[in-house]
């Protein structure tokens, strides 16, 4: 991802997930030290990695979240600026000053504050665009940008991805609701190898020894 996006997350980051990283990571240390008996630098090493890559994701994941639902509102409240006659930016504004949110409202902010000063409308956006890379955010910054460039009806345009967000989110829940008992199965069937492993060291230790500890 982009290094703003990376920075981004980790000033999200809550005393509460750096308590879980540590945890984690001295699990694994004792799990090796006390099974799997690799070299602790190497072990250190891979954890580490493997770590810090999971809480991107999982950040990633909730930022995608927290923008779909707040983007939705976004949009609202735009379409309801340029309902009363004003324009884009005055939409944009309005939304970043309304809007209660974690992640679209202080972007919209950013926006405004950087238009408000005169800067090129379109760095400002494409800028913006690096910092939430998601598609329909970049249809929307495509029609501020047409709209400040050429003028036109930009509320339709505006209606009409609110409603298609609303329907990818409609289709998503049943996508899930559907994929559900498989996603399920999937993961329990990952499970039973490292399951079986940890259950053989206390059922058959002998066994486990030789699984682990024989180079062969």
């Amino acid at each position: 991802g982009d290094i703003r996006s990376v920075k981004s997350i980790y000033r999200r980051t809550k005393p509460k997930d750096v308590v879980i990283y540590c945890g984690l990571f001295l699990t694994g240390i004792y799990i090796d030290v006390m099974y799997f008996k690799l070299n602790i630098i190497i072990a250190s090493i891979v954890l580490l990695v493997m770590l810090t890559y999971i809480h991107y994701r999982i950040s990633q994941k909730k930022i995608r979240a927290l923008f779909e639902s707040e983007f939705s509102e976004a949009l609202n409240i735009i379409n309801s600026s340029l309902s009363s006659g004003n324009s884009i930016v005055n939409g944009i504004t309005q939304c970043g000053n309304k809007l209660r949110g974690t992640v679209v409202g202080p972007e919209l902010k950013i926006i405004s504050r950087r238009l408000s000063i005169g800067e090129d409308a379109r760095s400002v956006l494409l800028d913006s665009y690096q910092r939430l890379p998601y598609r329909e955010y970049y249809f929307f910054i495509l029609a501020v940008m047409i709209n400040i460039n050429g003028g036109g009806q930009v509320r339709d345009v505006m209606s009409r991805l609110a409603k298609q967000i609303s329907d990818a989110k409609i289709m998503d829940r049943k996508k899930f609701a559907m994929t559900s008992e498989a996603r399920m199965s999937v993961k329990v069937l990952a499970l039973i190898p490292v399951g079986f492993i940890f259950i053989m060291n206390f059922l058959s230790p002998e066994n486990f020894d030789i699984l682990i500890n024989t180079e062969t």
